[in-house]
């Protein structure tokens, strides 16, 4: 959903799916709930 919606962020928790350890997917950065919020409220 995250890519075909053309999201900026795909923020999750999950780290057993490896997702978390790619970093990315196509332009979507994957990210933790925690790095998520400390951008936002930057």
């Amino acid at each position: 959903m995250a890519l075909g919606g053309d999201a900026d962020d795909l923020v999750t928790g999950e780290r057993r799916a490896g997702l978390l350890q790619r970093g990315s997917v196509g332009r979507t950065r994957i990210v933790t709930p925690a790095a998520f919020c400390a951008e936002v409220l930057r």
